[in-house]
């Protein structure tokens, strides 16, 4: 958690094991949104939805880069963007969604 919060904030919290509040949470980042009392569920599933509807192919990059952003250097982690857009450039999927951009149209994606 301390890679996510300042320092000190972790201390505080390890330290005093006190709960924080949902605003302080979304303040700090660790939490993505705030939602009404039982709408968590539709939220949850509104985010998978909207993941769900980009490039599998994207997808699966960016997580791949997002996951190693702690453990590489700068270079490295623009080295592996570099390789991650250069496995994506050439398939069928980059090509439909540039299409499909300009087209003002939904994706056909094919890579699953």
């Amino acid at each position: 958690m301390t890679d996510r919060i300042p320092r000190s904030v972790a201390l505080e919290m390890a330290m005093t094991g006190l709960p924080i509040t949902a605003e302080r949470a979304f303040a700090l980042g660790l939490v993505n949104a705030i939602v009404d009392d039982g709408m968590a569920l539709d939220a949850a599933l509104n985010l998978a939805n909207r993941i769900a509807e980009a490039s599998p192919l994207a997808v699966r990059a960016s997580r791949r880069v997002m996951l190693a952003r702690n453990a590489l250097d700068d270079d490295h982690l623009f080295d592996l963007c570099d390789d991650e857009m250069s496995r994506i450039r050439d398939t069928v999927d980059y090509a439909d969604g540039l299409s499909a951009f300009i087209e003002k149209r939904q994706p056909i994606w094919r890579a699953g």
